[in-house]
């Protein structure tokens, strides 16, 4: 009997069992056949940085997860898929896999598929990209199958939107004045991107201590280039160059986000040149015919050593001469090459290293006023430098405009007595500081013109009849402060007055003197005469 009772209850349980089983086939045929596969596909858009979409339901076709303008599609984008789980959908049982599975997927039209996945859960990570993105570094974990969000339907072909950031990047341009190593403000730039011709951006100025900051530059290559500097500064015409390779971004005047790009340009002074004469930056009055020095005092850009080209000129006027010679200081004169062409005097540098760490030099050559020249015209001159820096940039510097001014002055020679009337027939030399005649002439009133400025001595060779001549001569000036010098010469009448050959006077004085020579041959004889005895 109890063996009747367990062989019901047994069948009970066996009907029970099979019963359910029908079910569950029945409910899975009804709904959905049972699967052992199913399949992956992830869709890469690329997004600008900071975009929010909407949470992923593994659904096909989420257009609410999709970048709604100008979605772009990514190709290459690698993902690897890694199997974590078995999943068995009759025992509906999840267990960790000891299957070794991987797979690897790039994107094309920026689709991956991995399909016939034996049911499971797989991690998805993003391996590698292209290098205009930002990699996706979250790891997501997926169900094949996957229930959706409210629990009402199952998915075996499993649809994900994991989106990658766009690199933009930032970059700081910082504009140096290399000889003070500190910011240079208002140095004008514009941005290109590379291999194109039309800037990106233009006018950019640097400021706040010499910088300009620009962000959201896309994953590329760019440059710089300087399109205007400050005075003083030679312009930096080169090209700039840098790459945007990582996301970046400026917050605020200090703070900053990611990876700032940062280039320094360096700009340097400009050769100077000032020009003086004799040592001094004044004009100079100087006599025709008489040697002087120009000196051309050269401050040197730090970075002269990289430069292509170096020439100093000085073009003198026709009325002034090269008086043959040139010396220079502060560098040996071999790292010069001087040539004259006509009133052009060239000196061209030859050795740039030479004159690297060097600051300045001067370069100094003898003139000299020529003859023909006008007194009291003054004749202008400057120097000029044209250069070439490393960076191909062309420019010159002037000098100061310097003169020389030909002197000439005048003397008048008025002779008159002591009561101030005129005179004639006067002799007079003119007589320089080395005692050369340099003038001569006759009359009450002598005007001597076109004087050299000196020392002069004034002689009277002939003293107007009946007059007393000059013992010393009148020492002359002629300068700048007097030029035109008007001098006064008295003369006094004889105090003596002799009587004319053969008058009485000469007589009797003849007289008294053959007398005295009579007496005195009377004496003498007397003395000679011997004694009578």
């Amino acid at each position: 009997m109890q063996i009747k009772k367990l062989i019901a209850v047994m069948m009970i349980a066996l009907l029970t069992f099979m019963t359910m089983a029908t079910g569950e086939v029945a409910n899975a045929e009804a709904n959905e056949e049972v699967r052992t596969t199913g399949s992956l596909t992830i869709y890469k858009y690329e997004v600008e940085p900071g975009y929010v979409g909407e949470d992923g339901d593994g659904s096909a076709g989420q257009q609410g997860d999709i970048p709604k303008d100008d979605a772009v599609l990514i190709d290459d984008v690698e993902f690897t898929i890694i199997k974590t789980h078995d999943y068995d959908p009759v025992l509906d049982k999840w267990t960790p896999t000891v299957e070794d599975f991987s797979d690897v997927k790039l994107t094309v039209d920026g689709v991956a598929l991995f399909d016939n996945l034996k049911l499971g859960r797989y991690t998805v990570e993003e391996t590698a990209g292209p290098k205009n993105v930002n990699l996706n570094t979250n790891i997501y974990s997926v169900d094949i199958p996957m229930t959706s969000a409210n629990g009402t339907d199952i998915y075996y072909n499993v649809h994900i939107y994991p989106k990658n950031e766009i690199i933009r990047g930032a970059v700081e341009l910082f504009k140096e004045n290399s000889e003070a190593g500190t910011g240079l403000d208002g140095v004008m730039f514009d941005l290109y991107e590379k291999n194109n011709a039309t800037p990106i951006k233009t006018d950019l100025p640097t400021e706040n201590g010499g910088k300009i900051q620009v962000d959201a530059l896309l994953y590329g290559e760019y440059y710089f280039q300087e399109t205007a500097t400050v005075e003083g500064f030679v312009l930096n015409g080169a090209e700039h160059h840098f790459k945007i390779e990582a996301s970046g971004k400026f917050t605020g005047e200090i703070d900053e986000r990611g990876t700032i790009v940062k280039v320094t340009v360096k700009n340097y002074h400009e050769p100077k040149i000032e020009k003086t004469i004799n040592g001094k930056k004044a004009d100079l009055p100087i006599n025709r015919e008489t040697e002087f020095e120009y000196n051309l005092n050269i401050t040197l850009p730090s970075d002269i050593q990289n430069y292509q080209s170096f020439i100093v000129k000085d073009e003198l006027d026709a009325r002034l001469a090269y008086g043959g010679t040139w010396t220079v200081e502060g560098v040996d004169k071999s790292a010069l090459a001087f040539s004259q062409e006509g009133q052009m005097l060239k000196w061209t540098v030859d050795n740039f290293a030479a004159l690297a760490g060097v600051k300045s030099i001067k370069i100094n050559f003898k003139a000299n006023v020529k003859t023909e020249a006008t007194a009291g015209e003054p004749i202008a001159n400057i120097g000029k430098i044209d250069y070439q820096n490393g960076n191909d940039t062309e420019g010159n510097s002037e000098s100061n405009l310097i003169n020389v001014v030909p002197t000439a002055g005048s003397l008048t020679v008025n002779k008159v007595d002591e009561k101030g009337n005129a005179l004639s027939g006067a002799n007079f030399e003119l007589r320089n500081s080395n005692g050369d005649v340099v003038e001569t002439g006759t009359g009450g009133t002598i005007l001597w013109t076109e004087l050299d400025y000196g020392e002069y001595t004034l002689h009277e060779v002939i003293a107007p009849d009946g007059y007393r001549k000059l013992l010393k001569p009148i020492e002359v000036t002629i300068d700048a402060t007097e030029a035109n010098v008007i001098i006064n010469v008295v003369n006094s009448k004889s105090g003596w007055d002799l009587p004319k050959t053969g008058g009485i006077g000469t007589t009797l004085f003849s007289g008294i003197g053959l007398l005295l020579m009579g007496a005195a041959v009377f004496i003498y004889a007397r003395r000679e005469k011997p004694a009578i005895k």
